[in-house]
């Protein structure tokens, strides 16, 4: 089991797992077992693989789809700053080569299982360096909006999407393993029809679609990924919301709960239609009545300050609909009194979202 850190974008060889940051020559000794290592690294090699549009930091290789296909880039180092070359590849089962191109090496998932990628030095066929890798079969595919995934990962896991009339949305195509962990195959093609356009994007990621949705009807995407059958999917257009509701999560604070005078907090909400959560929606409206100040932020969310105790309403208005969410503000315990337990909403105040975040 790899365990990877939050700064590290690139999952570690077996060599480099057991000669980090070693330099002297007793590393090269360090080897794994059946295998001749080569000198030119001793501290061995990093491996980047393809990234999910729900992964904040990226990078670390996620298991391949079994039918699918994974790209991998090879690094000296964890931050992918050195890529590594020439070398020649070997795959074992359930793993195939499908391309090697140095850095870069793509593999196939045949079946389900494990197997190992092995870098090796084009004269002498010594290794650089190996890293296990997995392959598991599709168990379901979901579409979701990619924003939704950092601010309301409750809806783009569970609900099924329908779209704002004349919106541009941001779809991510979620392929999921038996336990829900995300699996990546970068030959997996999508086909929409309906009344939408899709849009090529600047930097085309696999498991992204821009779509420009039309004025009515609906619009289904099939997807076609590893070797499962082709999976469609059907979003209806809406031009009006049903409810307005507000989520709470690490991201977004529970406004059934207290909020501190005198903090900031994230505040996120969902539009809904038929049950369904809404894709799309712009120019969302956020104000406070009360002691309370409220400013729209980025997405669905926006940032609220409670500014004396008592109570306050916060509204927000979108997509032909509008809300009242009465709060109730109270004033932080003292420091020499029990700290109250940490509110949802709390850890990212002021946070600006990264790009894959936002797109």
């Amino acid at each position: 089991m790899i365990f990877l850190s939050g700064c590290q974008l690139s999952a570690p060889g077996e060599r480099a797992l057991s000669n980090d940051q070693c330099f002297t020559p007793s590393c090269e000794t360090v080897c794994p077992a059946g295998e001749t290592c080569s000198s030119d690294t001793p501290n061995g090699l990093f491996f980047r693989g393809a990234s999910l549009f729900d992964d904040i930091f990226g990078g670390a290789p996620r298991a391949t789809a079994e039918g699918g296909t994974q790209e991998f880039i090879v690094h000296r180092d964890s931050e992918g700053k050195q890529a590594f070359a020439p070398f020649d590849a070997e795959a074992s089962s359930p793993l195939e080569i499908a391309e090697l191109a140095a850095p870069r090496v793509t593999l196939r998932g045949a079946a389900a299982g494990s197997g190992f990628l092995r870098i090796l030095d084009v004269d002498t066929g010594a290794l650089h360096d190996r890293i296990e890798l997995e392959v598991l079969p599709i168990a379901s595919v979901r579409l979701t909006e990619t924003p939704m995934s950092f601010f309301d990962p409750e809806a783009a896991g569970k609900f099924d999407l329908a779209l704002f009339k004349g919106s541009s949305v941001r779809l991510g195509v979620a392929l999921q393993s038996a336990d829900g962990a995300g699996l990546v195959d970068e030959s997996m093609t999508v086909t929409i029809t309906g009344d939408a356009k899709e849009e090529v994007a600047a930097v085309p990621e696999w498991d992204k679609r821009i779509l420009t949705v039309g004025a009515a009807g609906t619009v289904s995407a099939s997807v076609v990924a590893g070797a499962g059958a082709p999976v469609s999917v059907t979003m209806p257009i809406v031009d009006v919301l049903d409810d307005i509701v507000a989520v709470k999560n690490t991201v977004s604070a529970d406004l059934a709960k207290p909020l501190p005078v005198g903090s900031g907090r994230n505040v996120c909400f969902r539009g809904v239609s038929n049950g369904r959560a809404v894709a799309g929606l712009s120019g969302w409206v956020m104000s406070g009545e009360g002691s309370i100040e409220v400013n729209y932020a980025a997405e669905a969310c926006g940032v609220v300050k409670a500014l004396a105790a008592g109570k306050a309403t916060i509204f927000v208005e979108v997509g032909g609909a509008k809300k009242s969410f009465p709060v109730t503000m109270a004033v932080a315990a003292k420091r020499d009194e029990a700290p109250a337990e940490k509110a949802s909403g709390e850890e990212i105040v002021g946070l600006t979202p990264g790009e894959r975040a936002r797109h």
